[in-house]
């Protein structure tokens, strides 16, 4: 399993709350590949996504992504289309 210790891989295995934990990991996955696929343009990564830049701020920060925790949430399942 990536991200070995992450506390929403644990709660997704381990937590009362596994389908919110399994919403917000596919959703960090998502920002994650965007910012990625970006360069890490953050406005080019929220309109990819969809959302205003100030709401991809704000994931950002609610998920501690950083250049190279965004490698490792961008190699899990991406969601189908």
């Amino acid at each position: 399993m990536p991200l070995d210790g992450d506390p929403l891989m644990i709660e997704i295995f381990n937590g009362p709350k596994r389908l919110r934990a399994i919403c917000r990991n596919a959703e960090r996955g998502e920002i994650a590949r965007a910012l990625i696929e970006a360069g890490h343009n953050r406005t080019r990564a929220a309109v990819a996504l969809g959302i205003s830049r100030r709401t991809l701020l704000n994931k950002i920060k609610e998920y501690h992504m950083t250049r190279r925790a965004c490698r490792g949430y961008a190699e899990l399942p991406a969601l189908p289309m």
